[in-house]
């Protein structure tokens, strides 16, 4: 479907001139529905003990 890719101004603006008589929240809403969902990358953490970091960075 190429018009998951339009933001929902383009998108309006084009079914408008197909005829579409509807409203802007309308248009969105359904682009918010069938659009894929956008996930973010899992991001692993871990924390280090600083203490001896600083002795080879320099830091006091």
């Amino acid at each position: 479907m190429a018009f998951l890719d339009l933001s929902g101004r383009r998108l309006l603006r084009e079914i408008r001139e197909m005829g579409y008589e509807g409203g802007y929240t309308a248009v969105t809403d359904l682009l918010r529905d069938i659009r894929p969902s956008k996930r973010t990358a899992f991001e692993r953490r871990f924390a280090l003990n600083a203490a001896p970091l600083q002795n080879i960075v320099g830091y006091c």
